[in-house]
This record gives C-alpha cells, structure tokens and sequence, in this order.
C-alpha cells in the first residue's frame, strides 16, 4: 500500500523510494517595455535667492510640459541643490526631473521640448517592466514544471519504476542579463540645443528572463 505523509516522518525515505532530484530551467527573451531619463536644470548667479528663482521657474515649466502626458508619463522631481562654486565667484543651483514611460514616442517628444528650454537630459535607459516580467515568470514556470514532470516520468519508466509523488518543488527567478543602459548622453552648453532640433532617438533591446525550478521527486 501507499505510505502516507505521516508514514514519510517515521522511516526512512530512501528505504521505501528511489529519491530523485531534478533541475529544469525554461528561458525566453522579451523586448524591454519601459523607457526613463533623468532631465537637469542647472543654473548659474551671483546670489542664492537668484539661482533659486532661476531654477524654480524652469522646473514649473517643464512640470507644466509634463502635465500634457500625464496619462502616459510618471514625472517626479529628484535631487535639488544649490551652492557657491570652489572661488564663490558665483552660486550653481540645480534640480533634476524623473520621467518614465510605457509610451516611448511620449517621452522622447517631451525630452525634445525640454532640450529646447535648455535643459539636458542625463541618459536614455529601456528597462523591462515588473507587469511584464512577472508574467512572463508565470508562463516559464509552467514551462519548467513540464520539464521537470516529463523527465521525472521519464527516468521512472527507465528504471521500471513510477512518479509517486513530488516532495518539493522549488523555482528560481533571474532576470537573466541585466537591462542594456543606452546612454543617451546630451548634456550639452546652454543655447546649443536649436528649435529645429531633431527628437532624440532611443532604441530598446530584449532581455533575457529565466525561471529554474529545483525538484526532488519520489519513486517506487
């Protein structure tokens, strides 16, 4: 008769099955989804009161440009800062805007606006989405759970034996290779950026997402 769980704690597995302990890994590459830059307001005065003012006018005007793709674009201020230079000759004051988008077309139109105010841009980066990489997890799990039960039935039926159960199952995530930074690097002089600038470009990659799964199978 068939041992139960309870029976597993009182003898020795290996006494009444062939314990068997497979690894399967099931892998599937997926183009990035995501695309996020960070924009830099810098400027220069002969007071803090002054850089201040210039900094904080620009970044209202550059939120207000945001706001026209606040359905497809997350935007959030970053670091601010400002300070004398190494011969207080003069103050720098400066504040950075995140901006990340599944709607690449939108945030490339919106950094090319930004450019025209004279603001540079630090980076272009495609990434791949937690949404996208959670589903995909899903899917290669059960593709690696069919690896795993297949090959179990496999060596059973080799050595005359059958699958009686599986006792642990244990899978592993990895992003595989991480996201490829194309650094779109901008930053550039003020006044060199033209109205007729042309909209930056940035190009996504595929990125490799894989699932193993541990399993330790019971035969008899």
């Amino acid at each position: 008769p068939a041992l139960s769980r309870a029976d597993d704690h009182k003898i020795d597995i290996t006494e009444k099955y062939t314990v068997l302990t497979l690894n399967e890994t099931a892998e599937q590459k997926i183009q990035q989804d995501r695309l996020r830059t960070t924009i830099q307001i810098e400027e220069k005065a002969f007071s803090a009161a002054e850089v201040q003012a210039q900094v904080n006018k620009k970044m209202q005007a550059a939120m207000q440009a945001a706001k026209r793709f606040d359905k497809t674009i997350k935007a959030s201020t970053g670091y601010y800062s400002v300070y004398k230079n190494h011969d207080n000759a003069y103050w720098i004051g400066r504040q950075t805007l995140e901006l990340d988008s599944g709607t690449p077309k939108d945030l490339l139109d919106l950094v090319s606006q930004l450019q025209k105010q004279d603001l540079t841009t630090q980076g272009l980066t495609y990434y791949l989405s937690a949404e996208a990489q959670k589903a995909l997890n899903d899917q290669l799990t059960t593709e690696a759970l069919k690896k795993v039960k297949a090959r179990a039935e496999t060596v059973a039926n080799t050595l005359g034996l059958k699958v009686a159960r599986f006792a642990e199952i244990n899978p592993g995530y990895s992003g595989g290779y991480q996201p490829v930074y194309r650094a779109y690097d901008m930053v550039m002089a003020k006044g060199m950026v033209a109205e007729s600038a042309p909209t930056p470009v940035a190009q996504g990659d595929e990125q490799s997402v894989q699932v193993s799964v541990n399993a330790k199978v019971y035969l008899q």
